[in-house]
Parts: C-alpha cells; sequence; structure tokens
C-alpha cells in the first residue's frame, strides 16, 4: 500500500479511494454497483490495475467535488475515456438522464429549468406526457399567464 508513497498507515490517499471503488464497481459482483458496471462489460484498462500508472494518468483530482467520469458510457475505464468531473456535469452524463432540446440546443431538464426560472419536475412530467421541448421548457405554470 505504501509503495506509491500515496498512503499512510493511518489514511488512504483520496485518489487511491476512487481507483478502488473504480475497481470494485467493475470486477466484484457484490458491490451495490456491479449491475450498473461490470454487469454490464464495462471495466477498467490492464494499465490501470496499478493504482501508480492510474494516478501518472489521470493525476489529483481539483477538489472532493470531482470524480472519475467516463466520456463514453459504453466504454470502460481508461486514460482516453476518463477525466475529473465535478457532480454536476456527472448529473449530465448518466443513462437517465432526461434532457430536451430547444431551437438546436440541447441541454438536461435540471439545466434548462434553471435557465428559464422553470420547475424541474414540471418539465420532465411534460416530456413524459409527449408535449414538445420548447413548450415543456417554456411554457407557463398552469393558471399563470405567460410574461410579456
Amino acid at each position: 500500500m505504501l509503495k506509491h508513497g500515496k498512503n499512510t498507515r493511518k489514511k488512504r490517499h483520496p485518489v487511491y479511494n476512487v481507483w478502488l471503488n473504480m475497481k470494485q464497481r467493475c470486477v466484484n459482483p457484490k458491490h451495490p454497483d456491479y449491475h450498473n458496471y461490470g454487469g454490464r462489460g464495462i471495466a477498467v484498462c490492464a494499465e490501470w490495475d496499478a493504482f501508480e500508472q492510474f494516478y501518472e494518468d489521470i493525476g489529483n483530482r481539483p477538489s472532493a467535488d470531482y470524480s472519475i467520469e467516463r466520456l463514453d458510457n459504453n466504454k470502460g475505464y481508461s486514460q482516453d475515456n476518463c477525466i475529473w468531473a465535478h457532480y454536476t456535469q456527472q448529473h449530465a452524463n448518466r443513462r437517465n438522464t432526461v434532457s430536451a432540446t430547444v431551437d438546436g440546443i440541447t441541454k438536461t431538464a435540471i439545466e434548462w429549468a434553471k435557465d428559464a426560472e422553470a420547475s424541474y419536475t414540471t418539465i420532465c412530467r411534460r416530456l413524459r406526457m409527449g408535449i414538445s421541448d420548447k413548450e415543456a421548457v417554456f411554457a407557463p405554470p398552469r393558471g399563470r399567464v405567460a410574461k410579456s
């Protein structure tokens, strides 16, 4: 554990914990998230079997608000497919994230809700009902008149 110099006897380096958890999600069927990773074929590249190489390739994370992010969710963990990403960026890259395209611009429902000062829940409900993306984002709430 100490050969890479990132851990002490009392505390593991935060990047080491990220690496360990990443590996467990992909190889340990008892891990609670295995079905979303190893269970669907997501693997860690052979180079990253060693923590030292993972750390050399990915470096230190900017802050505790960042975690390892796969740029393509259908590919595994490797240097060319991973970055440190802020939790808000990671939310946008989930398989179940709701998005809408308005005038050629695609954003998550959370981003549209913030930009349009609308309710995230209302946008998602409208999209599920089959309402057009533009109307789902910009139509005024029921019982309210649009601002002029």
